[in-house]
């Protein structure tokens, strides 16, 4: 069984974005949800971990549908927002410590423990008592995904991890994602559109179209890079305009 399959998904608000949409990711994928500006990459992320209804069709968490973040069940992943979606007035460890303190029974000590580890696994030890107003861009994405790996689950989504850092932190962070990844064995489901972190971190991905509403695209990234005849795939991959595609 994959770990996330969508049959005839449609996603959207009042209208369509991507419409008939039918994909499975497999247990530990690093599965990057690629596409233009408008084609709806985060609102397939929402709809995923269920803060976004579907508008047609079905997208299920290892054969269990409506994975929500809001039935009032424990999650059985973890979502690390572009922005870190951390509390300003809270610690970094506090941050951390907020969903064990919501979805679990564990006492004081037990869950320090496990902050001081997840803090440790993305290298923030010693950040733990600042407020995130403190720390730069890239501590502030690892400590949104410190908090997204503190129930264990063995799932993570990530919202445009490396947008907005400069060359050497998104290297790194791309560094701390395979380690999650091949060490940790997490399956990883990425919304990005940095080519350097599609092609180093990537297993398997699909590209979306905002003109055909649909999936034009899906595979081994480098490999749509390298063999691809599609010109709009190529384009995406390349950087080029369509145009440019069409007659070379």
């Amino acid at each position: 069984m994959a770990m996330i399959e969508a049959r005839d998904l449609t996603i959207g608000y009042t209208k369509p974005l991507m419409e008939h949409l039918n994909f499975d990711i497999e247990r530990g994928d690093v599965f990057l949800v690629l596409g233009g500006s408008g084609t709806g990459k985060s609102t397939m992320l929402r709809t995923m971990i269920g803060l976004q209804p579907p508008l047609g069709g079905s997208v299920e968490l290892e054969g269990v549908g409506d994975p929500s973040l809001l039935d009032g069940k424990r999650p059985r992943f973890g979502v690390s927002f572009q922005a870190g979606a951390l509390f300003g007035s809270m610690t970094i460890a506090q941050n951390v410590a907020l969903p064990l303190e919501q979805w679990t029974d564990l006492d004081d000590a037990t869950i320090e423990g496990i902050v001081a580890g997840k803090l440790r696994l993305v290298g923030l030890e010693q950040a733990a008592n600042h407020l995130p107003s403190e720390l730069s861009g890239g501590m502030l994405k690892r400590a949104g995904i410190a908090r997204a790996l503190a129930l264990e689950n063995d799932l993570l989504f990530l919202d445009e991890p490396s947008a907005g850092l400069d060359p050497v932190t998104a290297s790194e962070l791309d560094d701390l994602l395979l380690t999650l990844n091949r060490a940790l064995g997490l399956t990883l489901v990425v919304v990005t559109h940095e080519l350097e972190s599609i092609y180093r971190i990537g297993t398997r991905c699909f590209l979306l179209d905002r003109d055909t509403r649909g999936i034009i695209a899906e595979g081994d990234p480098r490999v749509l890079r390298d063999e691809s005849t599609d010109p709009r795939v190529r384009a995406f991959f390349h950087r080029e305009s369509v145009a440019e595609e069409v007659t070379a």
